[in-house]
């Protein structure tokens, strides 16, 4: 068979088995796990992909991040898909089946650069043989992987299939780079890494990683000579315009979550404790992807003071073991079969940014920080293990059938763990059979009971979470609205108060802590503390809504029909706040403009006869009230 139709076969296979691993994808819901704060609640893609989206795209961040790409494609779903959850996570599953094509192609593509190099062709015959069957294991085992399924189940992890695009986009621009260089393809490889950072700054290793290619496939310099070192200074020279990015990128990333408030510093857990804490996590991750059980969506980090504590220490001496060992071979077998060496470094690169020296957030570790490094894991495998066995007989049958095998098996455990991401209840409840402590997972799961309206159960969760982290936010942030559902208005605000002692950035906070002070007749703490969630959170209808219902208590009609059109730039097809204008304005006696807001709200709903006979109504008031007026 030609190698251009076994090419064909392979990506029509990888195909296959990836949408048969995802096969669930499209019937899973919104989890609530950041997607609301990603999309379901996000005021800025409400009317999808628009020009108030689109810069609101470029100058705003979310969730501690600067992922203008990552907005963009969510608004665009919100364009085609509205909130309907499977579209949402079609685009997703789409993205990660582009992905594991233009792996398998930048793998060939790589390959076949180094065969042209020139004085290297007899070095890379041999692979160049086996060349589409390894890169498909790769590509397969990408795409099936069960570590890869929170960056394809999740819609709030967009930012991880979509920047994984422009990753190997990059890898094929560079390939076409190095076969004739010259500074327009330079450029393409930077376009495509700007892109990719754009959607997720992982992709501020993308520089290293070229340079590893260089050694292998590419094999444009080596280290046992000096014009080898010499070459080795001329690949990192070229790259300078992607150092240059990736700098930039690491800058603006930190600057954003420092912001935020979303880095820990060292005071908080010390560097001692991150550097040991990040080699049980580099150890961690190579036994999940060789036994991928009890695969979760948080794993909560251990803290500070690790290595005073005696369980710990036994993780970390095994862990370093490990790594020594595994670095160790890596190395001695560069000779023999480079790739070993290319794959392990390409592993421990990659999980750099995420691995914990820079603590973000309160995880130890994410299954979807994997969704990249892997790769690298992978490509060892692939290269390494035929490499190793080349004297054993019957090597390619053996071969053939352990792929085969571990690609099934990944498979059916991937469409296993798809499911965990069902809805919200699913996800923490599965997470609480993994982690029985995890205090996120009781939140959560306070969270789901709470839109139930089981507030007992609710609070019972949400009690617990703050009993394993008692300065949990956001834990008393939903025990807060729980109270709040409850009526028991008094705890809510002691909750509310504590929240926004630990941070005062949390619009919802002052949002649900208005309702609370308006509900105990504190009308002017309501409309201060609505405004203060305005000042964080413009953009948020809601809000708006709120504040004009407070200002009419209050008597301040002006300020009332101002917050209500205020609503309506925002959403204009809110046809609840067109009528809830029109009754404030027929109550001040402005019968033309309450006529124009309820006509508004026909134009929205033509059916609602009590609301046209309502406008009859009006035209009727209006005219006696004009045929009355002295001339």
């Amino acid at each position: 068979m030609s190698r251009s139709r076994l090419n064909l076969l392979f990506a029509l296979l990888l195909c296959a088995v990836t949408g048969l691993a995802y096969r669930h994808v499209t019937q899973l819901d919104w989890v609530g796990y950041d997607d609301a704060l990603y999309v379901t609640q996000n005021p800025n893609l409400r009317d999808g992909l628009t020009r108030q989206s689109f810069v609101w795209a470029w100058t705003s961040e979310r969730a501690s991040n600067w992922h203008p790409l990552t907005m963009l494609s969510h608004a665009l779903d919100c364009q085609l898909h509205g909130l309907w959850a499977g579209g949402h996570h079609l685009t997703n599953l789409l993205l990660h089946l582009a992905n594991v094509l233009l792996l398998f192609a930048a793998l060939e593509c790589l390959v076949l650069a180094g065969e042209s190099t020139p004085g290297k062709q007899a070095a890379t015959a041999r692979e160049g043989s086996e060349l589409p069957w390894k890169a498909a294991f790769v590509a397969a085992m990408f795409g099936v992987h069960p570590l890869h399924v929170e960056s394809v189940a999740w819609i709030a992890e967009r930012k991880d299939v979509l920047s994984a695009l422009f990753f190997f986009l990059a890898l094929i621009a560079y390939t076409r780079f190095v076969r004739r260089p010259s500074a327009w393809r330079m450029s393409l490889v930077a376009l495509a890494m700007t892109a990719g950072l754009l959607a997720k700054p992982m992709l501020v290793t993308l520089p290293c990683v070229l340079v590893l290619l260089d050694y292998w496939p590419l094999r444009r310099f080596g280290f046992e000579a000096t014009e080898n070192r010499r070459l080795f200074l001329r690949c990192l020279v070229e790259k300078w315009p992607l150092f240059g990015l990736a700098i930039v990128g690491s800058v603006a990333t930190y600057g954003v979550q420092s912001r935020t408030g979303a880095v820990r510093d060292l005071a908080s857990i010390p560097l001692v404790d991150r550097l040991a804490n990040a080699v049980v996590v580099y150890a961690t991750y190579l036994w999940q992807t060789l036994w991928p059980v009890n695969l979760t969506c948080f794993y909560p980090h251990p803290g500070s003071a690790l290595l005073s504590r005696a369980d710990f220490w036994s993780k970390l001496v095994a862990s370093a073991v490990v790594m020594i060992g595994l670095s160790w071979l890596a190395l001695l077998s560069r000779r023999r079969c480079p790739a070993i060496l290319v794959g392990w470094l390409w592993y421990l690169g990659m999980l750099v940014p995420v691995i914990g020296l820079v603590q973000v957030g309160r995880q130890a570790m994410a299954d979807r920080y994997t969704y990249l490094p892997l790769v690298g894991v992978f490509m060892a495998v692939a290269w390494g293990v035929p490499a190793m066995l080349a004297a054993v007989p019957f090597r390619r049958p053996m071969l053939a059938a352990g792929a085969v095998a571990l690609v099934v098996a990944c498979t059916l455990v991937a469409q296993r763990q798809t499911l965990t991401w069902r809805d919200g209840s699913t996800l923490w409840s599965h997470n609480l059979a993994v982690d029985a402590n995890s205090g996120l997972a009781h939140s959560g799961l306070a969270q789901v009971f709470a839109e139930r309206k089981q507030l007992a159960l609710a609070e019972m969760h949400a009690r617990r979470a703050l009993q394993i982290a008692p300065d949990d936010r956001y834990a008393m942030l939903c025990l807060a609205g729980v109270l709040l559902q409850d009526e028991r208005y008094d705890e809510a605000l002691v909750y509310y108060d504590r929240v926004l002692s630990v941070d005062q950035r949390l619009h919802q906070a002052w949002a649900s802590r208005a309702e609370v002070q308006r509900r105990l007749g504190r009308l002017d703490a309501a409309s201060a503390d609505l405004r203060r969630a305005i000042g964080l959170e413009p953009c948020e209808p809601s809000h708006h809504r709120a504040l004009a219902s407070v200002q009419a208590e209050r008597g301040s009609f002006k300020e009332a029909v101002a917050e209500y059109r205020e609503v309506l730039i925002l959403d204009p097809m809110d046809r609840a706040t067109q009528i809830a204008l029109g009754d404030l304005l027929r109550e001040q006696g402005e019968l033309p403009a309450a006529i124009e807001a309820y006509r508004a709200a026909l134009k929205l709903e033509p059916r609602d006869q009590v609301l046209r006979r309502r406008v009859d109504e009006l035209l009727a008031m209006a005219k006696v009230q004009t045929d009355s007026d002295p001339p």
